[in-house]
């Protein structure tokens, strides 16, 4: 194995964060030091993986999160798990086209179903 990312694992196995296994890990005031470093270490080898284009399939293995549209998850080929805000988060929608562009079709049937859509979802 790759010595920079054992030294990473090595790194976590010493680490106590065992508490943190499907629980919420925004809320870092409510973390230990050892949870905190082991998000830190975690977010360190998930770039070093990038870098050197080694896959993660982060959110088929459960390390991963995103906050994403309903319109980006309502595909089945994700393979992950879909859960609410807790709040609710909501957001204002606008749209923005150029007067050259307001007669083109794809324009007009996007717009169309933006609008249809902010109507069934206020």
């Amino acid at each position: 194995m790759d010595q920079k990312l054992q030294a990473y694992i090595d790194k976590l196995n010493k680490l106590n964060f065992k508490e943190m296994y499907m629980n919420d890990f925004f809320l870092t005031w409510e973390k230990t030091d050892d949870e905190l470093e082991a998000v830190f270490t975690i977010a360190d080898a998930l770039r070093y993986m990038r870098e050197q284009n080694i896959s993660t399939k982060i959110f088929e293995s459960g390390l991963g999160i995103c906050i994403a549209h309903e319109l980006v998850l309502r595909s089945d080929n994700h393979n992950v798990v879909v859960r609410p805000l807790d709040p609710p988060a909501q957001r204002t929608i606008a749209m923005a086209i150029p007067p050259e562009s307001e007669d083109k079709p794809l324009v007009r049937t996007f717009a169309a179903f933006v609008r249809t859509w902010a109507q069934k979802h206020p």
